[in-house]
């Protein structure tokens, strides 16, 4: 019974996600914790989230909405889960001087939220992806696109 009784209490310390508070722990250890707890880096989840289409899908707030503004006013695109097809967001910077649809993608920090844009080289393309840190994971949230 006691045999039990240790592995319970320990399963559940585990769950809890106690830490050690003992000071001979390395401040290298306490720097990963601490990067744990501001939540995940922009780079390494864009990374992920471009080439794992079920990562993608988790990470998105559904319905994603749009907000597409052209010359007749303003309406909002809504692509449920189960529509949604997986973006690679793939870029490369030969893009910008292709002969057709060209195009720039810059990625714009704002702490815990990124905008992604998109923006059209001697044509209409003009289009932000808006990420926001949730309890210290990105989400992808919203878009926006003015594009013609």
């Amino acid at each position: 019974m006691n045999k039990n009784l240790f592995i319970l209490t320990f399963l559940l310390l585990l769950s809890c996600g106690i830490r050690s508070t003992d000071p001979s722990t390395s401040s290298k250890d306490s720097l990963k914790i601490s990067k744990l707890e501001d939540g995940e880096e922009f780079n390494e989840f864009f990374e992920k989230f471009t080439t794992d289409s079920l990562f993608q899908i988790e990470r998105i707030k559904f319905p994603f909405r749009v907000l597409w503004t052209t010359e007749d006013g303003e309406t909002v695109h809504e692509t449920a889960k189960d529509d949604w097809t997986h973006s690679t967001f793939y870029y490369e910077d030969s893009y910008a001087s292709r002969q057709v649809d060209a195009y720039t993608q810059e990625t714009k920090n704002y702490g815990d939220t990124i905008k992604l844009e998109l923006r059209g080289v001697d044509n209409g393309i003009f289009v932000d992806y808006n990420f926001v840190r949730q309890k210290g994971k990105w989400i992808l949230v919203s878009g926006k696109g003015f594009s013609n």
